[in-house]
């Protein structure tokens, strides 16, 4: 039994009499909620997890006798002592003991203190603890025949679990775990569990052969939902002796209920794996040389050479950091003897997916080193980085639900053929040419629903904020039947009034009959008159449309008045306005005059890993140059 959304789950007491519950009050929530629980109901609590059990009675079941069961299951797939395991996540010692009483030779690592103090009380003769998370854990390199999680591996990053397994164990080794895993995962929701299917994909890529998998997860739903009854029961005495508020409690048990509906559904699955590591001459060995690190295995600068290389331009730290720092970006490299052989990046940005809030990936800095780029298929550096990216951060079950970005026909189509990417748009550019006849002061345009008046912005009014937000809570409800990236007063400051490189010139758009009001109104009121905000950058003699924030039937009055703005401002510049759109929605932007252009650009989704369908993402995405990261 366990709680997925905490790193500490249930504690043992000891095996030799029965040791009173407050021996867990200090452990970490809800770890002492559920060791003590336990050891209210049977004395003892051996082993941490989940358990299989042998009856669908929930109140006859015995927990104790089911998570010893898995315990067992997970023991008998070792090979014969004296085989050197590691165990990952080792709780309080229970199984590393067993093991070692039965002539393996044992290293147990925990990032707990807590429970390895614990676990250093049982008779530990043969058995080297460490005090240390899995991702820094060094030891010598293939020093052991075994790496073992029981229950431990949905907290560890599969992509460091993998790497440090492969690491960590002899050449053919065998990395062997029992865990829960997504199965379904059409319902669109993030877990916390690993997708199976992204596990054993990501597991092939760095080395691994699937020996065998087993399906552990019958009566599993049994075991929790005894464990949510034995909590109902007691959340009074375990709320006095644990000092823990009875609504919080009562959250746990709720979520426990959940766990078993998602198990009694599909959707998880208890899987036994067994994979082994590439030996000497294998076909997979080429793949287990590789190097695969996350963003936080790299500097910037360990990019810079393949950046200037695959872009023909010069790398930039503060830009790289914009895009990516403080949490922002995810990235899969591959090294190669020491060297950045391959990049795959994205950003993180909050999306609204048919009026829902949800979270995208915008792809960016697809980078593969020019001499390794003719190898494009399933064994190439490209596909690598790419799936692997995929199968970690894009898909149903996933923080992000959707990836999406601007490649070109050629790369797209590489893309396409590799199964990683499915078109379902295309970004065009509608040429808007110099209005005519534009002399200095106030502008308008006559439009069916009025007339408007464009006013270049510093950027740094009081009431932009407050405006802004407004103006994008209208333009989300208004696009409630698409897909676009939120676009608030938090994402514009960050894209455009704070990039560390380019500058934008941001305009407000209100009614021409408040035009002259709006010059002598107090800064507070302005906001209240403005009806569109529009960002534009230099591009080409003329100027770009980046974003425009208003609702829809405003939009072609609105850019029109900008666009006269603008040569109003800037008559430097040759006049012309180019706006860049997803081609499903550019009848919004479709000023007369305007000529339409190809970009060779399509707007891919996500078809690596399991998330919606392609045909319900077709032309639905509202997407402008300013949803580009290098713009």
């Amino acid at each position: 039994m366990a709680i997925l959304h905490d790193k500490h789950i249930l504690l043992h007491s000891r095996t030799q009499g029965i040791v009173p519950p407050m021996i867990y009050n200090d452990l970490n929530y809800p770890s002492n909620v559920y060791a003590t629980l336990l050891a209210m109901t049977y004395g003892q609590v051996e082993y941490t997890g989940y358990g299989i059990g042998d009856i669908e009675s929930v109140e006859e079941q015995d927990l104790a006798k089911a998570q010893k069961r898995l315990a067992d299951r997970l023991a008998g797939k070792l090979p014969p002592p004296p085989a050197e395991v590691l165990e990952i996540g080792c709780g309080l010692g229970t199984l590393a003991v067993r093991l070692a009483q039965e002539g393996y030779q044992v290293t147990a690592v925990s990032d707990n203190p807590a429970e390895l103090a614990l676990a250093r009380q049982l008779p530990t003769m043969g058995v080297r603890f460490e005090n240390s998370p899995f991702e820094r854990f060094a030891p010598t390199p293939a020093a052991f025949d075994v790496v073992l999680l029981h229950n431990s591996a949905h907290y560890i990053n599969p992509l460091t679990l993998l790497k440090q397994a492969q690491r960590c164990l002899r050449p053919g080794g065998m990395l062997l775990l029992v865990d829960a895993f997504v199965s379904d995962s059409t319902l669109i929701e993030p877990c916390p569990l690993p997708r199976l299917s992204s596990f054993l994909h990501l597991a092939s890529l760095l080395g691994f052969e699937v020996h065998e998998q087993e399906d552990e997860s019958a009566l599993v739903a049994a075991c929790l939902q005894t464990l949510q009854v034995l909590l109902e029961r007691n959340l009074d005495e375990l709320g006095r002796n644990l000092a823990i508020d009875h609504h919080r409690l009562e959250a746990l048990q709720q979520n426990l209920g959940k766990e078993a509906a998602f198990f009694n559904a599909g959707r998880y699955r208890l899987m036994l794996l067994s994979l082994q590591s590439a030996r000497p001459g294998s076909d997979i060995a080429v793949t287990g040389n590789r190097e695969f690190l996350d963003i936080h295995g790299f500097q910037p600068l360990a990019v810079a050479t393949l950046f200037e290389e695959s872009f023909s331009t010069p790398f930039n730290e503060s830009l790289w950091l914009w895009k990516y720092g403080q949490g922002r970006g995810q990235a899969i490299c591959i090294r190669e003897h020491g060297e950045v052989v391959a990049h795959y990046g994205g950003a993180s940005r909050q999306i609204r997916y048919f009026g829902q809030p949800h979270r995208a990936m915008q792809i960016c800095d697809v980078m593969v080193k020019p001499e390794k780029r003719g190898f494009y298929s399933r064994k190439g550096l490209f596909y690598q980085v790419a799936a692997s990216f995929l199968e970690l951060n894009v898909g149903s079950a996933s923080e992000h639900l959707l990836g999406f970005g601007f490649p070109n026909i050629k790369a797209m189509h590489v893309a396409t053929r590799l199964g990683l990417y499915e078109k379902t748009d295309d970004f065009i550019e509608l040429l808007i040419p110099a209005a005519q006849n534009v002399s200095a002061g106030l502008q308008t345009l006559p439009t069916t629903t009025g007339q408007y008046h464009a006013e270049q912005l510093q950027g740094d009014e009081a009431w932009l904020e407050d405006c802004l937000n407004a103006l994008w809570q209208r333009m989300a409800s208004d696009f409630a039947g698409a897909v676009l990236g939120v676009r608030d007063w938090s994402w514009v400051h960050y894209r455009y009034v704070g990039h560390p490189t380019h500058q934008y010139l941001l305009y407000a758009v209100s009614a021409a009959e408040v035009a002259a009001e709006l010059a002598a109104d107090q800064p507070a009121s302005k906001g209240d008159a403005v009806c569109a905000i529009a960002i534009f950058r230099a591009h080409e003699q003329g100027w770009l449309m980046m974003d425009i924030i208003c609702e829809q039937v405003l939009m072609q009055p609105a850019l029109q008045a900008c666009h006269q703005a603008l040569q109003r401002d800037h008559q430097n510049l040759d006049g012309s306005l180019h706006c860049w759109v997803s081609s499903g929605h550019e009848s919004l932007l479709q000023i007369p005059g305007f000529q339409r252009r190809s970009l060779n650009i399509e707007i891919p989704c996500n078809r690596q890993s399991a998330g919606p369908a392609t045909a319900e993402l077709l032309q639905a995405w509202w997407l402008t140059a300013g949803d580009m990261d290098f713009m």
